[in-house]
């Protein structure tokens, strides 16, 4: 396993947080803002939607959800780093991409709510 920078650390904990979303288990949406700390609004719903919801929704659409506790780190910034590098492999990897996560947006929406309500709050709290 190679070294993880600060910044990489910090981004593999952001990812790790927003992936509590789709773990089949009651979501602490404060507890997922207070983890994302430091990021913009629009940063964290990029990372929700681009790169963490495309990689872990799935687990909710099953009647008996495999992931109940927590995605495994590693294998949640492996997966994520493969959809980052198949987009850069041509416009149909792309446009399937970008239809996914058109969908997720919708498929998701009550999370992200729920999620900005709370990154919001915060903020406030901090004003």
């Amino acid at each position: 396993m190679r070294h993880k920078t600060p910044a990489r650390k910090r981004l593999s904990s952001a990812r790790q947080a927003l992936s509590e979303v789709f773990v089949d288990n009651q979501v602490n949406y404060r507890w997922i803002a207070q983890q994302l700390e430091g990021y913009s609004l629009e940063e964290v719903e990029r990372l929700f939607y681009q790169e963490v919801a495309p990689v872990c929704y799935s687990n909710l659409l099953t009647p008996a959800p495999p992931v109940w506790k927590m995605f495994d780190p590693q294998w949640l910034e492996e997966e994520i780093e493969k959809r980052i590098a198949a987009k850069s492999r041509g416009r149909y990897a792309a446009f399937k991409q970008k239809i996914l996560c058109g969908w997720l947006r919708y498929a998701c929406f009550d999370h992200w709510q729920a999620l900005k309500k709370e990154l919001d709050a915060l903020r406030n709290q901090h004003s």
